[in-house]
């Protein structure tokens, strides 16, 4: 089949395919003078020999007919359907392969509108594009977020956090994700992130209800167990201690396995297996004792295990990663970096950053690709730098431009080098998503490294 978009308005004819977008901005057709457009507006996902159009959470919505089609939902069309993108109308068509477009392919361009422009976007008698991404240079990383953007957003969520008493700040963490990933590329697709803020909010419930019933088992046996025997309160102390440290181990793990398993990239989700978190947290507590014992000597060990706990139970469709680096070698360079960071009072520290980046990076394998970053300590230093400066100069209001500097440094400098072939991947199974770990991760404030910010 072969689907297009015929302008209403102009009569201009755009050739679909799978991922194939448009927005005001961004996409695979834009339209910068249409206002009524978002940076980058919808996309359309091909399945089974079927088109479906998905809204990327736009400010004035797609319509399939009369439908207002809910954000990040496929939704089919049909042949002879109208669909209203922002202001802009078209009409959806469905040819058969043997129409005088069976041999066309479609190219990117940029419409001004309403202004008429040449005619179709059309190649006759061309090769057909491949149907698998098949790069034979390095594929780079790039944000494309606007500081402004982001400002606005977190205004609005930090006004409805207060109106609400912080019930909003699920919703607030949801959306400020769906902006930020949305706005992350590899090459010219978009991550999208599809996570439920109804769904985190009854986590963050579950994980009140639990901390209640804690404190309340805690208070009875305070007053009519434990009382003022001296023996009972250390063990008291020492086994809450425990649960303490053992549940935010544990979250640290569920926040990793919610955030990822809600990230979708060219309509294939990444999935982390559940069953890794018995592993990571026994490793966890494991390498906490041997820290305690070795006076911080084991720290690059336990890093590094939980390095490879992490990625080798986390795949993309079908398809695992594979953490390949050497326990030795990560501990060798962790202590060069350290002792050098010392005897430089802290100078060294961006050049130890970079290097331990840069190690983990040309060890995380998948398929046949590797990555690759190309930062250095002295251009991390200086971002450093700057960063501080605007954050103390302007008393915090610039976090938004210094959070977009510092992403928009390190995504690009990242390159994917190889061949990664989509044909091969088919969606993997999906595990339950741990919301109420991503709430106790948030309550312990701990962040889900995904060595990507």
């Amino acid at each position: 089949m072969i689907w297009k978009l015929v302008d209403v308005e102009t009569g201009y004819e755009l050739i679909l395919s799978n991922n194939y977008s448009i927005g005001r901005i961004k996409g695979d057709s834009t339209f910068p003078d249409c206002k009524g457009l978002s940076g980058q507006h919808c996309k359309f996902v091909v399945k089974d020999n079927e088109i479906f159009v998905m809204d990327l959470r736009s400010t004035n919505g797609t319509k399939v007919g009369a439908v207002r089609i809910p954000p990040h939902e496929e939704y089919k069309l049909e042949s002879g359907c109208e669909l209203k993108i922002g202001s802009k109308k078209f009409k959806f068509e469905g040819l058969e392969e043997t129409s005088d477009y069976s041999d066309t392919i479609h190219i990117k361009i940029n419409v001004p509108s309403p202004a008429p422009v040449a005619a179709p976007v059309l190649v006759k008698n061309s090769v057909p594009a491949p149907a698998a991404a098949r790069p034979t240079e390095p594929v780079r990383f790039s944000y494309r977020g606007e500081a402004l953007e982001m400002l606005v957003l977190l205004l609005k969520n930090m006004f409805l956090t207060i109106l609400t008493l912080g019930i909003y700040v699920p919703y607030a963490k949801t959306n400020l994700r769906k902006h930020i990933w949305s706005s992350t590329y590899l090459g010219k697709y978009s991550f999208q992130f599809f996570g439920n803020a109804r769904e985190l909010l009854k986590g963050y419930s579950k994980l009140l209800l639990i901390l209640l019933a804690y404190l309340l088992v805690s208070a009875v046996l305070m007053a009519y167990v434990i009382k003022s025997n001296v023996v009972l309160n250390i063990v008291s102390s020492v086994v809450s201690s425990l649960l303490i440290g053992v549940l935010m181990i544990r979250a640290k793990y569920g926040a990793y396995l919610y955030i990822l398993n809600h990230t979708s990239y060219r309509s294939l989700n990444f999935n982390v297996n559940r069953s890794g978190a018995k592993e990571f947290v026994v490793t966890s507590v494991t390498g906490m004792i041997f820290n305690i014992m070795t006076l911080g000597l084991y720290i690059p060990f336990y890093l590094y295990n939980e390095d490879v706990i992490k990625w080798n139970n986390t795949s993309y469709g079908n398809q695992g990663f594979k953490y390949t680096a050497k326990k030795g070698e990560f501990a060798r360079l962790f202590y060069q970096g350290a002792v050098l960071t010392v005897v430089t009072l802290g100078l060294y520290f961006p050049w130890f950053m970079v290097s331990l980046h840069k190690f983990r990076m040309a060890n995380l394998k998948f398929q046949n690709i590797s990555l690759m970053t190309s930062a250095t300590g002295s251009t991390y230093l200086w971002l450093m730098i700057k960063s501080s400066l605007l954050v103390l100069v302007t008393f915090g209001l610039a976090a938004p431009f210094v959070f977009t500097m510092n992403l928009s440094y390190y995504l690009s400098h990242l390159t994917v080098k190889g061949t990664l072939n989509f044909e091969s991947i088919l969606e993997g199974s999906k595990d339950k998503k741990g919301a109420l770990s991503e709430g106790a991760a948030d309550l312990f404030d701990l962040g889900s490294d995904l060595d990507i910010a």
